[in-house]
């Protein structure tokens, strides 16, 4: 009978133990899940933010290429006049 009820005891902490490992299991994938999904809105962010710069640059690049001709006809110009 002890014998039977040390057994049982053993079980039940078994089953406890078994019971609060899934639960921590449970837990770290949950946490798991919520550092995926931050990442992954941080990556799209990223990609956001990349594409205005992308495109901030080629905006500077297309002034930059304007005043470039611009100043290339003045002195032209300039040299007609001369």
């Amino acid at each position: 009978m002890a014998e039977q009820k040390a057994k049982h005891a053993a079980n039940a902490a078994k089953k406890a133990e078994k019971s609060a490992d899934t639960k921590e299991t449970s837990l770290k994938e949950d946490i798991l899940q919520e550092s995926i999904a931050d990442l992954n809105e941080q990556l799209s962010n990223s990609k956001h933010d990349g594409e205005q710069l992308k495109q901030e640059r080629d905006d500077f690049e297309d002034k930059y290429l304007r005043a470039a001709a611009e100043i290339q006809n003045m002195n032209a110009r300039f040299e007609k006049e001369q």
